[in-house]
């Protein structure tokens, strides 16, 4: 069991998607991001893409937002 599947199983994923296309869609994107990120002069500071990057993976693998928060 993958931990996209362990995610669904205890509720903190949507059970509807499927979670091999799921993983897949969000590694590649971030992997794409980052390579944007690296190659861009002068390089954007981890500060700022890091959160970006959460927002990202959160918003795509459908996970609730945080108690405390904002988007």
């Amino acid at each position: 069991m993958n931990s996209t599947q362990r995610g669904q199983r205890e509720g903190d994923l949507p059970a509807d998607r499927d979670p091999e296309l799921l993983a897949a869609a969000v590694l590649g994107g971030v992997q794409q991001a980052v390579v944007l990120a690296l190659g861009r002069t002068p390089r954007p500071a981890r500060a700022g893409v890091a959160p970006e990057l959460w927002a990202f993976v959160t918003g795509a693998v459908g996970a609730p937002e945080e108690r405390g928060h904002a988007s």
